[in-house]
């Protein structure tokens, strides 16, 4: 899409999804926002919704990231911005929804000490978004580690199972190996499996818990 328009690319995902939609019924997304809280794709949909994309898709993603503060202090400035996106695509599409295509906590984050809190952050930031109604499905970004030869990088830090050729793999030399962080984004996969959320509820100050049925 580099050498693509606006209207270029919303007449591409017309097409596509249509012809998806013709023969499938699986959801057909679209619009990846990995910089929701600036902006940096509006125009796009804005294009794309005043050109009908929005009658064959079922959901429009982004990426929950800030990239310079904690995760859950950037989910804080994610959600309104996605709360005003959903308003906005529902009522063009009352059945679309936003979707997190990628997700995720890097080790190499320097609030996060362990694995356990890798999970923790993981799991909550999860929550904050499904609570709301902001994602009607999440992709946790690179569930395995990798990147051996840049064992610094941020991007080395994600994945919740170890592998071989990662500094943090095993030391059994096994692959593919869960963490505790895994073992934490496992079990509230489990436990909210086919829940409804209720809502967020106010406790005191600066407490706060996420309802689900």
């Amino acid at each position: 899409t580099n050498n693509m328009t606006d209207l270029q690319y919303a007449e591409l995902i017309k097409a596509v999804a249509s012809r998806i939609k013709s023969v499938s019924d699986i959801p057909v997304n679209a619009y990846s926002f990995t910089g929701l809280i600036y902006g940096k794709n509006e125009k796009w949909l804005n294009t794309g919704i005043a050109n009908g994309v929005l009658e064959n898709l079922d959901n429009v993603t982004y990426h929950p990231y800030d990239w310079f503060e904690p995760v859950e202090l950037s989910a804080q400035k994610t959600t309104k911005k996605a709360q005003e996106l959903t308003e906005e695509i529902k009522a063009v599409n009352p059945e679309a929804k936003m979707a997190i295509s990628e997700l995720g906590v890097s080790k190499q984050f320097k609030y996060i000490a362990s694995d356990r809190e890798q999970g923790a952050v993981t799991a909550r930031t999860v929550m904050h978004y499904q609570v709301r109604d902001l994602a009607r499905y999440f992709t946790v970004f690179k569930l395995n580690h990798t990147s051996a030869l840049e064992q610094s990088h941020v991007e080395d830090g994600f994945g919740l199972v170890k592998s071989a050729n990662s500094k943090y793999a095993d030391d059994s030399g096994k692959i593919l190996v869960p963490t505790e962080a895994f073992l934490s984004f496992a079990a509230m996969n489990y436990v909210l499996a086919d829940s409804t959320p209720l809502g967020v509820y106010n406790l005191g100050e600066n407490v706060a818990a996420n309802g689900f049925m």
